[in-house]
This record gives C-alpha cells, structure tokens and sequence, in this order.
C-alpha cells in the first residue's frame, strides 16, 4: 500500500524499519531471559525446600526412636541416608548446675539428645531432653 506524506512529494511503504525490529527483539530476549531465570530459581527452590522437609522429618525419626524403641545409651552413632542425607545422633548426659545432687536425688537420669541430618551444604540440627535409667 502506498499513501503519500502530507507535504512530501514522494511514496513510501507502512511498516516497521529494521532498527525498529531489531530493538523489539532485543527487548524480548532480555525479557525471556530474565523470566528464564526466575522460572530456573523457583524450580531450585522448590527442590531445596522438598530436600529440607525431608531432611526434617529424618531428624523428627531419629529423635523419636532414642529412649523409646532403642535404649538411651551415652555416645554418639551416624550413618548416610540415599547416598545424600548424612545423619549423626548425640546422647549426653544432662547437667544442670542449679540441680542440688544431694537434695534432688531422682530414680532416674536426664539426657540430652541431639540429632543432625545434612545434605549438601545444609543441616537440620534437632534437640532435646529425655529421662532414661540411672547412672
């Protein structure tokens, strides 16, 4: 189609110039590139977050087992997981300065239980007491 300028004595053709295509497709590939990027982090993050809360529920099953279905034994014990989750249990013995032995004489002994599941640069590091026998 060819119209003519008002004013101008010679023709041209509607449509974009090359210096405008050009820009248009500058500006959508940074466009893409930024959205393929945001895209890339959420997957990653949505990876990581699935590996932590299994990592924490290891940890929640480790720490429920000591004193219950395995005696409470002072010391320490780890292990690996799927060849990524490393895990490690600590039992210690509690002491507590403001507990008067020879006042307080209880039938029985408090522990302190720490278990710690790690993958890749992270940790899930869990803790508590627990009453066991006597030492």
């Amino acid at each position: 189609m060819k119209r003519g300028l008002p004013g101008k004595g010679r023709d041209f053709e509607a449509g974009f110039t090359l210096l405008e295509i050009l820009v248009a497709f500058s500006i959508l590939a940074i466009t893409l590139g930024i959205l393929l990027q945001i895209f890339s982090k959420g997957i990653h993050l949505a990876s990581t977050g699935e590996q932590y809360s299994r990592a924490l529920l290891l940890a929640e099953s480790m720490l429920d087992t000591v004193g219950r279905t395995e005696e409470i034994e002072v010391g320490e014990s780890a292990g690996e997981i799927d060849d990524f989750y490393e895990w490690s249990i600590a039992v210690r013995l509690y002491e507590d300065e403001d507990l008067d032995a020879e006042v307080v004489s209880p039938p029985f002994s408090l522990y302190r239980v720490q278990v710690s599941v790690r993958f890749e640069n992270r940790a899930v590091v869990l803790e508590t007491l627990r009453f066991g026998p006597r030492v």
